[in-house]
Parts: C-alpha cells; sequence; structure tokens
C-alpha cells in the first residue's frame, strides 16, 4: 500500500449525489483499509442501478479491504456486501446486535430479484445482467459477522477502533464513531447515514444517543430540504386520517392499499390499526398482510427489539391480520372484491404492492396511502399522486386509468426532519460536516441555513458538500 500521509474517509458509492448506495472507504496512515457501509444503489431505473452497482463492487479493491462496518440493514446501505465476497473478501463484517439474521433475509430477497430481472436487464440495455450475487454468497457473508454490542469500543487494529451508537433509525440502527490514530494523534469521525428523529422515538426502537465532538463528521440531509415536522401531535393527525380513509373504504366497498416498506414500516402501520381498531367489536375488515420477506422479518421482529415486546406479540397475533407468503393466496385478495385493508411490501411500489396497485388503481374505490417515501421522478409511485399529469400509468407494460384516491402522510418517516438535522448537526463540535445522502440541488440548498444555525451557536465548523472525488480528511 501507498504510504498515506493523511488518513481521510473517501465515497466509493453514490450518496456524495444520492438518498441511496451508502458506501464509503476509511484509510489510515498505518495503514488500515474498511468500508463503512457497502450498500446498493436504488432507484426506479434498474438498468442504472446495475450498472451503478456493478461500478461500485469495482471501487471496492477487495484484495487491499481489512473490514466492513455496518451502520444498518437497509439495502442501501448493506446491500453489496455479499458482492465483495462474490469477489474475493474473505475478512470480518461488524455490524450492531440483532442485525444478522434481518440483514440476511434482505439480502436473500435481494438475490432473488437480481435473478429474477437478469433476462430483462438483458433486453433493456445490452448488458449480461448477470446477478451480482447469489443465494450462495449470502451464506459466505453471513458467516463473516459479527455483531458488537452498542456502546462497546470495538478495535479492529492498534490503531483503529469504533463503537455503535443507537440513532432511532430502523431497529438496530447505528450511529458510528471511529476512533483513528493519524500519525500517532487520535482522531475521531463520527458517520450519521442514517438517522431518525432525535426527539421521537420509534415504537419498537431504542431512544437516540447523540454525537457531541469529534473531528470531522459524515452526515446525512436526505430531507434536508423537506420542511415536515417529527412530532407526536402530526402522527396522531396522521392516525386519525388512516381511520378515516378506512371508515370511507368501508362504506364505499372499496380498499385501503398500503405499500409499506418490509422493515420497520410493515411493523409500525400494523401497530397503528391495532391500537385503532383491536378493541372496535364492529371492525370486521380483514387486513391482509402481503409480502414473503414483510411476513418473514416479522416473525424474527420479536427477537431483534427491546421496547414494547408485549405490543408486538399482540399486534401480530391480531386476529384481523391475514398474513400472505404464498403466490396464489395473494392472487385471492388481489381480486377479493369486498372491503379490505391491504399492507403489501414494497414501500416504493414495488413487490406485492405493485400487484394490487395495478389490478385496483382504475377503480374509483380504491385508496392508496402512501406513508413514506414512494420513488422518484418516472416511478409508479410518483405518477399516481399526479393524477392529472399522468391520467394514464404503465405498470408492467400494462396502460392503466390512474383514477384510485391516493393521499400521502409524512410523519412515518424513519429519517430526521429539517429542523431536527439543523438542531443536532449545529450542535456538535467538530472541525467539518461533510454533507452525504441527498442529492446535490438539495445539498446546496441546505448548507447556508446550516452554516447560519452553526453560527448562532458561535461554533467554527466548516460545512463541506462532498462529490465522489472528495477525499474527506481527518
Amino acid at each position: 500500500m501507498a504510504n498515506i500521509k493523511r488518513s481521510y474517509v473517501r465515497s466509493l458509492g453514490k450518496s456524495t449525489d444520492d438518498v441511496t448506495g451508502s458506501c464509503f472507504e476509511l484509510v489510515t496512515t498505518s495503514g488500515d483499509r474498511v468500508l463503512i457501509d457497502c450498500g446498493m444503489k436504488q432507484s426506479s431505473d434498474d438498468l442504472k442501478d446495475y450498472r451503478d452497482n456493478i461500478e461500485i463492487i469495482k471501487n471496492l479493491k477487495i484484495k487491499r479491504l481489512d473490514a466492513i462496518v455496518l451502520s444498518h440493514s437497509h439495502i442501501d446501505h448493506s446491500g453489496n456486501i455479499p458482492a465483495a465476497f462474490a469477489n474475493g473478501f474473505t475478512g470480518v463484517v461488524y455490524m450492531p446486535k440483532n442485525s444478522k439474521d434481518i440483514v440476511k433475509l434482505l439480502w436473500l430477497d435481494s438475490a432473488k430479484i437480481m435473478q429474477q430481472n437478469q433476462q430483462l436487464l438483458k433486453k433493456k440495455g445490452n448488458v449480461s445482467g448477470k446477478p451480482t450475487y447469489t443465494a450462495e454468497d449470502v451464506e459466505v457473508a453471513y458467516n463473516h459477522i459479527v455483531e458488537c454490542e452498542f456502546n462497546q469500543v470495538i478495535e479492529i487494529s492498534e490503531n483503529l477502533s469504533f463503537q455503535y451508537i443507537h440513532s432511532n433509525h430502523i431497529i438496530s440502527s447505528s450511529q458510528i464513531i471511529f476512533y483513528v490514530k493519524d500519525n500517532g494523534v487520535m482522531k475521531t469521525v463520527g458517520y450519521c447515514c442514517d438517522l431518525g428523529s432525535p426527539n421521537i422515538q420509534g415504537t419498537y426502537l431504542d431512544p437516540f444517543e447523540p454525537i457531541n465532538r469529534v473531528n470531522l463528521l459524515i452526515g446525512e440531509c436526505t430531507y434536508g430540504m423537506q420542511l415536515k415536522t417529527n412530532n407526536k401531535k402530526n402522527r396522531n393527525k396522521d392516525k386519525e386520517k388512516i381511520k378515516t380513509l378506512i371508515e370511507q373504504v368501508n362504506e364505499t366497498g372499496g380498499r385501503l392499499i398500503i405499500p409499506a416498506f418490509s422493515l420497520n414500516r410493515s411493523q409500525d402501520i400494523l401497530t397503528v390499526l391495532y391500537e385503532l381498531f383491536h378493541d372496535d367489536e364492529e371492525f370486521k375488515m380483514p387486513i391482509v398482510f402481503d409480502g414473503i420477506l414483510s411476513v418473514e422479518i416479522s416473525k424474527r421482529f420479536e427477537d431483534c427489539i427491546n421496547y414494547n415486546k408485549e405490543l408486538w406479540n399482540k399486534v401480530f397475533s391480531w386476529g384481523a391480520v391475514v398474513k400472505v407468503s404464498d403466490w396464489t393466496d395473494s392472487l385471492a385478495y388481489q381480486n377479493y372484491t369486498s372491503p379490505q385493508i391491504i399492507v403489501a411490501s414494497g414501500g416504493m411500489l414495488k413487490g406485492r404492492s405493485t400487484a394490487y396497485v395495478k389490478k385496483w388503481l382504475s377503480d374509483p374505490k380504491t385508496t392508496i396511502c402512501l406513508v413514506g417515501y414512494a420513488g422518484g421522478e418516472g416511478s409508479v409511485g410518483y405518477m399516481i399522486q399526479r393524477e392529472k399529469e399522468f391520467p394514464v400509468i404503465n405498470i408492467d407494460g400494462f396502460k392503466i386509468q390512474n383514477k384510485a384516491h391516493v393521499v400521502s402522510l409524512n410523519s412515518f418517516s424513519s429519517h430526521a426532519s429539517h429542523a431536527e438535522l439543523l438542531e443536532y448537526y449545529s450542535s456538535i463540535e467538530c472541525e467539518k460536516i461533510y454533507l452525504v445522502h441527498s442529492q446535490e440541488d438539495r445539498k446546496k440548498e441546505f448548507k447556508p441555513l446550516l452554516e447560519e444555525e452553526i453560527s448562532k451557536k458561535n461554533h467554527t465548523t466548516k460545512v463541506v458538500l462532498p462529490d465522489s472525488k472528495t477525499k474527506m480528511y481527518l
């Protein structure tokens, strides 16, 4: 390895100019080289994502890699780890306690999707379409996982260690503090991708723990310019909106479709429905909980949480919830004409939720409730929210009238809000904050607002917008 004069972090992924594909390389003067996350690029463009992920994997330089340190299970942070093993990596993958069984499910699901998409990618882009890893690679990666307790300092080498602290994003999600001997001087790096609300604890999540002081901070700003507010008042308002929507669906004889991410969001939505209706004797509507991954994660959810285990047991055993994994059963409910509530996998309207939307989008009695990010421009989620602009939508080659009632609720986001990011980042004592995990234009808008907030607290922190070529020196 070339002589390194100063320790640095740089992006090998796509999250310096986008919200997915987090993968950073930490290189120290003592010769340590680790990855901080190793995530997949995810968007509505499968072909571009495939090419981007091939590029990420090529950038990894496997032979010189000592370890991978994972912040949390989401595929845009973990999804390329099995590909590292498929390309010769043999080292340790560190991740927070109670992560490995969940991340294995996500990896296997990803491998299956890649296999299914192989022929389509070949046709679309004149590429091989070959999956970047298989189920066998997942097993290899799984056997190299070391789970770590939160707040425990883990030594990678005598010159590099780290610790996990809670981020309140999803179960077992973390911020990471790295301790680096840079030319013999101890330096610290804070890694905050992704952040949940510092103020509102998730139903099943450990409380947020703040970073107080580091030399260098790498921080997400996914919703840096979305002026939403995370608070209990807004969450309660959204719960009441869901209740009203269900009452309307029951009256009209339609259905409520709630696309939801398989990890955490699906469980949160089921919990909301339980809180609203479990003691209502007149509530007879089936809640169709549809998706192999959603059901499998939910079976393991109790073992991964520290809070409200009893509540989750009540929710998941509630008689109103119909758990659907088999595709034949799913087809039956897709054709079900009586009022029903569908909580289907695929928060960005991929997976089982797509099948329900394709079937019922043209029915004005259908309500689609979006409880998180539903995809960028060109995606099904983007278009169904814009009926006037897209009166007809192409889904899987079928032209479908866009007539459903669409409602978007913002309080279920697992990311910190605009105001929370400003407050949190400006309170951390550090030399530099590098903003990542956002589109370039939004980072540019957020930067002066953060600088203003920092100045109010008489801090001297410099705010930097890195790109893929930026070396973030300690």
